[in-house]
């Protein structure tokens, strides 16, 4: 049941996803990785090389590169931070 609106009945697939989602957290929370047996889709682990990810949507998907060019700066412009100071 949604938290703010009580009067909003979840479609089959919303529930759906709402339950791969609980179940995910809660076996990343007990086991250290969200995949496990009552998950359907695998979660892929991140890799830096590929910045593998899942779509979280009624339709689970997964893809990589996730903000590929907006991360490029920083692969490329590395910070070393010491204290509340960047040391480039």
């Amino acid at each position: 049941m949604p938290a703010f609106n009580a009067s909003y009945t979840l479609t089959r697939p919303e529930q759906e996803l709402s339950e791969f989602m609980r179940d995910s957290w809660a076996t990343f929370a007990r086991c250290n990785d969200p995949n496990g047996d009552s998950v359907e889709a695998a979660w892929p682990s991140y890799q830096q090389t590929t910045a593998d990810y899942i779509i979280l949507n009624l339709t689970l998907s997964a893809g990589s590169g996730l903000f590929g060019s907006r991360c490029e700066f920083w692969r490329q412009h590395p910070c070393q931070f010491v204290g509340d100071k960047c040391n480039p």
